[in-house]
């Protein structure tokens, strides 16, 4: 009985991923034969399914639930059925279908069968109106506001132009802050939009460009994720059970999986690949210097917490740049610009004149374009930084804290009314995990 339980467990997630890996993946795959054997196999276009990487491992997690809770079926279904009906609302509820967070079976069911959820709740359509346009404002007047200059700036990289020093890092720090704005406002949508029905859906953020360490990012970016991979691939392959070595590759071969699931690209595999690296690093740091009475001290420092912080959020910073670059010679010009590979910095003209025959600065030539490194650009990288260092996570603490008061909605009508006059100046631009 259990051999057959297992054998359709297989099955069916090998059919989730096949059907995933033919839309998504066809065209990469066909490609890179294309280019590797020197042939010509005809890639015809093909539609890509609504959804379909965060539907797959939905699907996914549905199985494995159903094969490990098979003895136990109240706690698969929490108290409600397993019928089509049921699943097909499960998969497809439509807040969070097409870019998450990725949810269970057994934590939304009995919220869908509720009958006190069946009752208009004026407190949550509130909180999910107050969510819907704090993720709206996110959206329309801070990602999409940065979108065009980093579209242009990467467009620019792509027919071969090379950025200076400044325009990397601000290029770099911009697309940091659009995904960040642009998916966590999808997020605080799609909670929003739940609450309106009296559905609770979980967290995807807690505030991550604050972390001291990757480990901890992955611990706040995109949770829901972060749990899938854990539960269903980490632990799975033995997780932390096994010996240091073999806990590696587990490590590793999560985020390479991450990588390959976000997009169908070698830049998204070397996304994943340099996140494991960077996780495996800080579990040998950990190990090998947490136990140390020296080290253990320093961990309460400001200054070490402070250079813990910087490092973590300008590794992210740099990998992100992988992440969106279309090749991997693009991701790599970008890179080297922010660490004068290139040899082209730019400063203001009075700094120019100042520095221009000073041997000290000899190593690089001024470059003689700015193209998102104008002032008003870096001043608004700058405070969108600043708002997600020091604004904590919208989500956890409003939802503790929300009472109905007359401000709150002059607050809201307020960001809408901005948001929508955002919408009608602002080129509209897809959020960025519909790609994926």
């Amino acid at each position: 009985m259990r051999y057959k339980s297992k054998l359709l467990l297989s099955l069916g997630i090998g059919l989730n991923l096949s059907i995933l890996g033919y839309f998504k993946y066809k065209y990469f795959i066909i490609d890179n034969i294309n280019n590797i054997l020197s042939l010509d196999i005809i890639n015809p276009t093909i539609l890509l399914p609504l959804g379909i990487s965060f539907i797959t491992f939905q699907q996914i997690a549905f199985l494995s639930d159903c094969y490990k809770y098979q003895r136990d079926i109240k706690t698969l279904v929490g108290g409600g059925v397993v019928g089509f009906i049921n699943f097909s609302l499960f998969v497809s509820f439509f807040p969070q279908l097409i870019a998450g967070p990725i949810v269970h079976y057994k934590e939304m069911m009995p919220q869908f069968i509720n009958p006190n959820n069946f009752i208009v709740r004026y407190k949550n359509i509130a909180l999910g109106l107050l969510f819907f346009v704090i993720g709206l404002f996110k959206k329309v007047a801070l990602a999409d506001y940065l979108a065009p200059s980093i579209d242009a700036t990467y467009k620019f990289v792509e027919s071969g132009g090379v950025l200076n020093l400044i325009e990397s890092w601000v290029l770099t720090h911009a697309y940091t802050s659009q995904l960040y704005f642009d998916f966590s406002g999808y997020c605080d949508m799609a909670i929003g939009l739940a609450l309106f029905f009296n559905i609770k859906l979980p967290y995807n953020f807690n505030s991550p460009y604050k972390s001291l360490s990757i480990s901890e990012f992955w611990q706040r970016w995109h949770i829901s994720l972060g749990r899938f991979l854990k539960d269903y691939i980490y632990i799975p392959l033995g997780g932390s059970r096994v010996g240091k070595s073999r806990q590696y590759i587990n490590l590793f071969i999560v985020f390479l999986i991450s990588g390959i699931w976000h997009g169908a690209g070698w830049g998204f595999i070397v996304w994943g690949s340099l996140h494991g690296i960077a996780i495996c690093i800080h579990k040998a740091y950990m190990s090998v210097f947490a136990n140390v009475n020296l080290f253990k001290n320093r961990l309460n420092y400001k200054l070490y917490k402070v250079i813990m912080w910087i490092i973590t959020f300008e590794f992210i910073n740099i990998t992100w740049v992988f992440f969106r670059a279309t090749s991997i010679n693009d991701a790599l010009s970008v890179v080297k610009s922010m660490f004068l590979l290139h040899g082209q910095i730019v400063l203001s003209p009075n700094m120019q004149r100042l520095f221009k025959d000073n041997s000290l600065f000899s190593f690089g030539k001024w470059g003689d374009h700015f193209t998102i490194g104008q002032s008003t650009m870096l001043n608004v990288v700058l405070l969108m930084m600043v708002f997600v260092l020091v604004f904590r996570a919208s989500q956890i603490n409003i939802y503790q804290k929300f009472i109905l008061k007359d401000r709150y909605f002059i607050f809201i009508g307020l960001i809408l009314l901005w948001s929508i006059l955002q919408i009608n100046v602002t080129p509209y631009t897809k959020f960025i995990y519909f790609n994926f």
